[in-house]
């Protein structure tokens, strides 16, 4: 497991949460378990490195916290990671505490490995799917899920029901959903002329509605000066 170290959280508030982030820490709280709920606080580039690398935003890990000299482990899921709107920085993260022979539901991240037959052709690698939705008993659950995409041609797809899993573990995630696909590059290159050749008419329209509305103008003045001579006859 991913080890993420903690410490027992002093201070509450808002102002004791800027002071913390100030500090590079992340507020947290740890619950679960039928215990007391209590306030953590860990290290914010140690966290942003797990969720970079492999750890899913509701992956398991183990929380090691500091408490004076004393130390202690708990197994936990991350059920709630609270980022900040504009810069991203992670602001808030709950951890659940779970019994390793529970049975949970949790994402876990797809990782492509291999180096696609279709890519050395001219072919784009295209990772649709980046996590898949499992359940199982927590011990068993996997950090990451791996997909060899060596053998993928172009125009072919790897779906979720092509992913090879343990037995004790179930999919929750629609078996049909692409996970990974080899895509020409001229079906992008025929997108573009086509927007292009329908902007260049929507330009062209009002242009010619603005002639035809000159042309109308045009015959009715003439109209008009016709029967100003007709008049003056």
């Amino acid at each position: 497991h991913h080890v993420l170290e903690a410490k027992p959280r002093e201070g509450k508030g808002k102002c004791a949460a800027r002071k913390m982030r100030r500090d590079g820490k992340v507020p947290g709280i740890v619950y679960g378990r039928g215990d007391e709920p209590f306030m953590v606080e860990v290290d914010a580039k140690q966290l942003k490195r797990m969720l970079h690398h492999g750890l899913g935003e509701h992956g398991m890990l183990d929380l090691k916290i500091q408490h004076g000299r004393s130390e202690k482990r708990q197994t936990v899921l991350m059920r709630e990671v609270q980022y900040h709107p504009v810069t991203e920085e992670v602001l808030h993260v709950d951890f659940y505490h779970i019994d390793l022979e529970q049975k949970i539901s949790a994402s876990v991240p797809i990782t492509l490995i291999g180096h696609a037959d279709g890519v050395k052709i001219g072919g784009i690698l295209e990772h649709t799917l980046r996590e898949l939705e499992i359940e199982c008993v927590a011990k068993k659950m996997p950090q990451s899920i791996e997909l060899d995409v060596t053998s993928l041609e172009l125009g072919h797809s790897y779906h979720v029901r092509d992913l090879v899993l343990d037995g004790d573990v179930h999919v929750v995630t629609d078996p049909g959903r692409t996970v990974a696909s080899i895509v020409t590059p001229k079906l992008r290159e025929e997108v573009a002329p086509a927007a292009e050749d329908l902007l260049e008419e929507e330009a062209a329209e009002p242009e010619v509605v603005g002639k035809k509305e000159e042309e109308e103008e045009e015959k009715k003045e003439e109209e008009e000066e016709g029967q100003r001579k007709r008049r003056e006859r």
